[in-house]
């Protein structure tokens, strides 16, 4: 399926050490696909990290493991972190990625059924930092991407989408051959679920082919997860 797709830019959510990535990383390669650079976050969760596998060399990566919020009468740190990747586009500008795998809907703590509250106070921390990082600095060309854990209208994702008056950037629709957008099956309740994609502003929205997203579908297509690869294409005129 990654072949197939073949992305300049992969990511990845819940891979485990970074002795996995590069295992995965010298598969892609047995079946021709080579990834030059590669990058491993290590955030609180001991066993579940975010990933990056590119052709395209990154001009900076910022590991954000530090990112904490006030949950219930006490304080807690995203589980996974946040990585921010950024890219020169064609004329020499830059773009930035932030790549998030937001908690669960396990519920750990039974006053926060499904974690509805500590997966919206994760996306706010991850948001108030990508506005630092991005319109404090002027940079407007920016993309968040990954496992959200909720679908496109739910509290997290709205944190997300705007900070008061503060357009921040909407949802990138995204669907496959058939149609169909759900991008991650949970087989125990038979539950179809879009909770993976992008997230773009409005100044790079443009730069996405189409304006859409792709779910990848096909035989076999959830054999090796039960989620579903979403990707777009960018143009940079």
């Amino acid at each position: 399926i990654i072949r197939e797709s073949n992305p300049d830019i992969f990511a990845l959510q819940e891979i485990g050490s970074v002795d996995f990535l590069q295992e995965l990383r010298t598969d892609l390669a047995r079946e021709d696909l080579h990834y030059t650079y590669a990058v491993h976050l290590s955030g609180p969760d001991p066993d579940r990290h975010i990933a990056l596998l590119s052709k395209v060399a990154p001009v900076e990566v910022v590991k954000h493991t530090n990112l904490s919020f006030k949950y219930l009468d006490r304080r807690e740190r995203v589980k996974r972190g946040m990585l921010e990747v950024s890219y020169e586009d064609g004329s020499g500008d830059l773009f930035k990625l932030f790549l998030v795998h937001l908690k669960s809907k396990y519920a750990e703590d039974k006053e926060d059924p499904e974690s509805r509250l500590r997966r919206t106070r994760e996306a706010e921390a991850c948001r108030n930092r990508i506005i630092e990082r991005t319109f404090n600095l002027e940079n407007y060309n920016f993309i968040i991407l990954g496992d959200f854990n909720d679908d496109p209208d739910t509290a997290a994702l709205r944190r997300f989408y705007r900070r008061g008056d503060l357009q921040i950037g909407k949802r990138v629709p995204a669907q496959d051959s058939r149609g169909e957008v759900w991008t991650y099956f949970y087989k125990k309740q038979g539950q179809y679920s879009c909770i993976d994609g992008f997230v773009a502003s409005s100044e790079i929205f443009p730069q996405i082919v189409d304006r859409i997203g792709h779910v990848v579908d096909g035989e076999d297509v959830l054999s090796g997860s039960d989620h579903r690869l979403v990707y777009l294409d960018l143009s940079f005129q």
